[in-house]
């Protein structure tokens, strides 16, 4: 849950510009406590209203441990 929060943060630079509209994650993979994450994002899709990213937290092996899609609304 922890890292799912952290993948969230990514956007809160932006919300001057907009708010999480739909954020859907599927847990793929386990984290323990010696693991090195990277958060990652990717837009998928612009729209002039609408963003969509996949954003995913990878592992030191590059193993996803979290899978998603953020849809970020613009004002």
């Amino acid at each position: 849950m922890w890292t799912m929060g952290n993948l969230a943060k990514l956007f809160t630079s932006y919300y001057e510009e907009g708010f999480i509209k739909r954020y859907q994650i599927r847990f793929s993979g386990m984290v323990f406590l010696s693991d090195e994450l990277t958060l990652q994002e990717k837009i998928k899709e612009r729209t002039h209203d609408l963003m969509t990213f996949d954003v995913r937290a990878v592992n030191q092996k590059d193993n996803a441990v979290i899978k998603g899609i953020v849809e970020f609304a613009l004002y």
